[in-house]
C-alpha cells in the first residue's frame, strides 16, 4: 500500500499515472494527497466534456444531466471533495494486522517503523493469522 503526500499540486492525469505505475510494481493500492484545486479542475474539465457529448446525441440524457449536475455540487460545495487521511482508521489496523500475520506466518522481519505492528505481533492477533 502506497501513501504519497507532498504532491498535492499534480494534476489529477499525473496523480493517476502514479497509482497507475503502483499497481505495475505490485503495490496493493496507492492514495496521493491532492489539493481541492487539481481536482475542481479535473470535474469542471469532465463536465465540459458531458456537455459536448450531451450535443452529440451520446447515451442516456438525463442520465448524463444528472451527473453533471451532481459535479456542479461538489465542485461549488465548500466542503472538501476527499476524505483527509487518519491515523485511526481502521485500515491503519487492517494493514498492521496482516503485516504482522505475514511476519508470524514467514518467520520475516519487517522493517516497517509502525509501533501498531509491533503490538499486533506480540498479541493474541498474531494467533489468528493461520491460513495468511
Amino acid at each position: 500500500m502506497l501513501e504519497i503526500e507532498g504532491l498535492e499540486d499534480l494534476k489529477c492525469e499525473q496523480a493517476f499515472e502514479l497509482s497507475d505505475a503502483s499497481a505495475e510494481r505490485s503495490a496493493a493500492g496507492c492514495t496521493i494527497k491532492l489539493s481541492p484545486e487539481p481536482i475542481k479542475e479535473y470535474m469542471t474539465s469532465n463536465m465540459v466534456m458531458l456537455k459536448w457529448m450531451l450535443s452529440e446525441g451520446y447515451g442516456d440524457k438525463r442520465t448524463i444531466e444528472r451527473r453533471i449536475a451532481s459535479m456542479q455540487v461538489r465542485v461549488q460545495n465548500t466542503t472538501p471533495l476527499v476524505l483527509p487521511s487518519t491515523a485511526t482508521a481502521q485500515m491503519n489496523h487492517t494493514l498492521a494486522h496482516q503485516a504482522a500475520c505475514y511476519q508470524h506466518s514467514t518467520g520475516a522481519s519487517l522493517s516497517l517503523s509502525n509501533p501498531l505492528i509491533e503490538t499486533i505481533s506480540q498479541s493474541s492477533h498474531a494467533r489468528r493469522c493461520e491460513g495468511f
